[in-house]
């Protein structure tokens, strides 16, 4: 992992991004950049059988590291709770949510330091914690 050398010169900014995963966003730094050639500022997707295109800020993340650290957090914090999402969405196929269930299960059945880890839905706020 490598930082970016040439910024803009412009200050930091904090953005929240979702990943479709969970309601709470990705809370991360980013910070304006020169683009040297080859970079690439834009975005294509298909709609179809039209290509479409559109450019993007020339923003990175402002320290590697630190966003790797954060997106780590981020996936401890909620990946229980976007699993769990899975098995209640009824629009999921069934065999998506049996084995969504399945992997559930195989976490809770874990051991560490000869320690069960025990997940357990919080009453309050209904996350997962492990206990």
């Amino acid at each position: 992992m490598r930082d970016v050398d040439d910024w803009s010169g412009e200050g930091i900014r904090t953005i929240a991004i979702t990943l479709g995963i969970s309601p709470v966003p990705l809370v991360l730094q980013v910070k304006r950049f020169k683009p040297a050639a080859g970079d690439i500022t834009y975005r294509c997707w298909r709609d179809g059988n039209v290509v479409k295109r559109t450019e993007l800020e020339p923003y990175a993340l402002a320290n590697i590291r630190q966003a790797s650290q954060a997106l780590k957090e981020y996936i401890n914090a909620n990946v229980m709770n976007a699993l769990v999402a899975v098995t209640e969405d009824e629009n999921n196929d069934e065999l998506i949510r049996e084995t969504f269930r399945w992997v559930i299960l195989q976490y809770q059945n874990l051991r560490v330091s000869s320690y069960a880890l025990i997940v357990r839905r919080n009453s309050v706020d209904g996350c997962f914690r492990i206990c």
